[in-house]
């Protein structure tokens, strides 16, 4: 039996569609520039169709929720759909929202809140997961730092009200506090030192490590030094368990803790040899 060969995608990638009677490979359609009137009306149009779609089939909904339900792509997957979207592939990419739609969208999410479920499933979901890299936070803060030199700052000598900082205080009171907090230990912060640790040991420590901050990375260290146990055991009391940081660098120990352990004991094993 002879295949059918299929035509190629309209948008002119060179790669065949999906099957017979497509114009354009999945999103492919969004990457024809169209003016801005014409982009307007198509996507209106896609908009109340499918809207109409589903009023008019509720069962439809119902059947695609459950076929996304728990469904999760590989990681091969996950690569191949970002190089897709990534750049020219990116159905916004060079386009910006009319200030119609940023108001629509403004108008759809407000009042919005979302269920407790959904809020437990999020934060299940985050647990133990580390969003931004030391490398992404540095870029974000340049990029924020070269910005803030052409443009101003809009709240740049502005001061909350009482009234606003009392409604704040109200609304986050309570919210992160022992087991609702994402860091929490079970208490372990409460819990008594080790019968040597006292301040003869401190300074000892500190003497060690010439009084200096010990991590490699810390490019502006804070002038009061603390000691740190490695693994968080507060009767450990080992030498090759504590070791100098800055107030700076204490601070970001207290969460990522696995990585931050890790870390600090490759330091003192390369210390001792």
């Amino acid at each position: 039996m002879k295949r059918t060969k299929l035509p190629k995608c309209k948008c002119g990638c060179g790669n065949p569609v999906a099957k017979l009677g497509n114009k354009f490979l999945y999103h492919h359609n969004l990457r024809i520039k169209l003016d801005s009137t014409t982009e307007q009306n198509r996507r209106e149009k896609i908009g109340k169709t499918l809207k109409k779609r589903f009023e008019d089939y509720p069962e439809l909904r119902e059947k695609q929720r459950k076929l996304s339900l728990g469904r999760t792509h590989t990681e091969e997957t996950k690569r191949k759909l970002s190089k897709l979207r990534t750049g020219a592939g990116n159905g916004m990419y060079g386009k910006k929202l009319s200030e119609k739609r940023k108001l629509e969208i403004s108008k759809s999410h407000k009042g919005f809140k979302h269920s407790e479920e959904s809020k437990r499933k999020m934060s299940e979901a985050k647990k133990g997961k580390v969003f931004i890299s030391k490398t992404q936070k540095e870029q974000i803060s340049q990029t924020l730092k070269k910005y803030f030199l052409t443009h101003k700052n809009p709240f740049k000598g502005k001061h909350h009200t009482e009234e606003s900082i009392q409604k704040m205080s109200k609304a986050l009171k309570g919210k992160y506090k022992r087991e609702k907090a994402s860091n929490w230990q079970g208490g372990k912060s409460s819990l008594p030192y080790a019968k040597g640790w006292d301040y003869w040991l401190i300074e000892e420590i500190k003497i060690r490590d010439h009084r200096k901050c010990q991590n490699p990375n810390c490019d502006k260290p804070h002038h009061m030094l603390d000691v740190h146990h490695i693994d968080y055991g507060k009767q450990n009391l080992n030498h090759s368990n504590l070791i100098t940081l800055c107030k700076r660098c204490h601070g970001k120990t207290q969460k990522n803790r696995e990585f931050w352990k890790e870390y600090y004991q490759k330091i003192m094993n390369e210390y001792s040899e």
